[in-house]
């Protein structure tokens, strides 16, 4: 049942996993974020109760709204070239958003506003672009990497390749979420990776995982690299890689699966690696079978994805049962 339908001009976005999503809910507020505009729409009847818009620049140039997130009375948004999401419906665009080395879309400021009444709190300008797949939230703190190269926030669509933002070097920043001011920053190491990077946050551990191409052999193949660090520090804990026995230049996303951290067992597929030390769970490898181009999701007990159709793998067991051999999903 439809309980409501609410329309917003450019509200469409593709290709979220180079980018960030569109939309938060809390109980009262739904806060949908298109061009410079955040809209907040009534969960319960879709009415649009105000607008806010993107912190106002010194250049005076235009920017739109990136990253949406809501913790507590914080609405925590970033700022990004115009156009710099991707929109459109087209072979073109499939074509620009996945395969290997595509830019991922970077934002140039974060900052944080009232949840209610809009009023700017504080707002982060970094050295270099921020990536926006890696923006993480804690309680009590916000995390990103941030690229050393200045020449990022120079990019005309907003976008970079992992080897503009990370090539010369990259810093992960923590934030004080009330406040915005810096709390430490330490280099990444993370110069490697090609494809996408993801960053996660559970028990006072940051995890990194990215990928890259590697030659194994007398072959290319796919590799994920897994870094983990200290929340209140930035310390390293622990590295890990895994070989995906996948060729390079892969088109259904092999590059782009984004982790799941599930209690104290962080899931790379197809291993899981314990949250505190790195070392792989023992007698762990998830399957999928055919037709498996999506990211996973998780609950407590389980995790959720496509294989031909959608599939629950039970993380006690391993044991894989389908969802429904009705539908398939994109």
């Amino acid at each position: 049942t439809v309980l409501w339908q609410q329309t917003i001009a450019n509200f469409r976005r593709v290709g979220a996993m180079r980018d960030s999503g569109s939309m938060v809910a809390s109980a009262d507020l739904l806060y949908a974020v298109a061009n410079n505009r955040c809209h907040l729409l009534d969960t319960a009847t879709g009415k649009e109760i105000r607008q806010f818009t993107t912190p106002a620049r010194s250049d005076k140039q235009p920017r739109h709204w990136g990253y949406i997130a809501r913790v507590g009375n914080e609405l925590y948004g970033t700022t990004t070239r115009v156009g710099a999401a991707r929109r459109d419906h087209s072979r073109e665009q499939i074509n620009e958003t996945y395969y290997d080395f595509i830019p991922i879309v970077t934002s140039d400021s974060i900052f944080a506003r009232h949840r209610t009444e809009g009023q700017l709190k504080w707002q982060y300008k970094p050295r270099g672009a921020i990536i926006n797949p890696t923006i993480t939230i804690s309680s009590d703190r916000i995390y990103f990497i941030e690229s050393d190269n200045k020449k990022t926030l120079e990019s005309k669509n907003g976008r970079s390749t992992l080897q503009h933002l990370l090539g010369g070097g990259s810093r992960l920043v923590a934030l004080d979420r009330l406040r915005g001011t810096l709390l430490w920053e330490k280099p990444s190491g993370l110069k490697q990776i090609q494809h996408h990077l993801f960053l996660g946050y559970a028990q006072e551990t940051l995890v990194a995982v990215g990928t890259r191409n590697h030659l194994d052999g007398t072959a290319q193949q796919l590799w994920y690299d897994i870094k983990a660090f200290s929340a209140k520090d930035g310390r390293p804990l622990w590295t890990a890689s895994q070989n995906q026995r996948q060729t390079i230049g892969g088109s259904h996303g092999e590059q782009d699966h984004h982790p799941a951290i599930v209690q104290n067992i962080v899931y790379v597929e197809p291993f899981a690696y314990h949250l505190a030390t790195g070392t792989r769970r023992a007698n762990w490898k998830m399957t999928r079978g055919g037709h498996g181009c999506g990211t996973i999701s998780a609950s407590a007990a389980a995790c959720f994805f496509r294989a031909g159709n959608p599939t629950m793998c039970d993380l006690a067991t391993g044991k894989l049962s389908k969802v429904t051999e009705v539908s398939r999903p994109g």
